[in-house]
């Protein structure tokens, strides 16, 4: 069996500057996409936490969808995921998006 590698898609709650956004949308179709290109997926929900230009980091409620891929499967079909992350992060006023392969966040990250 080839080896499994992580790939990690993580969709936060909050705009830039600490508004809340409509990600549920989003969220079902980034799970449709990385069911499609790598196999499967699962998601979890974590807590995030975004330094902006204040004293205080946002606080903020973060989708993190993970896949479990082959490798052979990952660089084609990486492309689609970063250019949802992009859709994604203009769509929703985001200063990062994070797309990570085995925890490794993949550069650059702004949107």
């Amino acid at each position: 069996m080839p080896p499994h590698r992580t790939v990690e898609l993580h969709l936060p709650s909050l705009d830039r500057w600490g508004n809340a956004i409509e990600r549920e949308p989003w969220v079902e179709k980034a799970v449709s996409l990385m069911c499609s290109a790598f196999g499967g997926a699962y998601e979890e929900n974590v807590v995030g936490h975004w330094r902006v230009d204040t004293e205080h980091p946002l606080r903020e409620q973060t989708v993190r969808i993970v896949s479990y891929a082959e490798e052979e499967r990952i660089w084609p079909n990486l492309p689609r995921l970063l250019e949802f992350a992009d859709e994604f992060g203009e769509a929703t006023n985001q200063e990062a998006v994070m797309v990570a392969i085995d925890n490794q966040p993949l550069v650059p990250l702004p949107s």
